[in-house]
């Protein structure tokens, strides 16, 4: 693999950019550890995972589910993705 230059720019050595991107990386790791626990509590819940689709709705059962109520369950979970068809 060969080597690309990060900054071919001639405005820093390699040093100074080196540095500028630990900093970036560092001022990155500080935004995660002060804001990520509130933004992961706030989208927990309102998105599916990514890649997923949310199956169709299916209506809770009334007392011991019938065939057709599990059946139901099965084809929501099949046609979201969560279990083979």
């Amino acid at each position: 693999m060969e080597r690309r230059e990060l900054v071919s720019t001639g405005m820093y050595t390699q040093k100074q950019a080196d540095l500028n991107m630990e900093q970036c990386a560092e001022f990155m790791v500080r935004m995660i550890q002060k804001y990520g626990a509130e933004i992961l509590e706030e989208l927990d819940g309102r998105i599916p995972a990514a890649g997923m689709k949310q199956g169709a709705a299916v209506k809770d059962a009334a007392a011991a589910p019938t065939q057709e109520e599990f059946n139901a369950l099965l084809k929501s979970l099949r046609d979201a993705g969560i279990i083979a068809k």
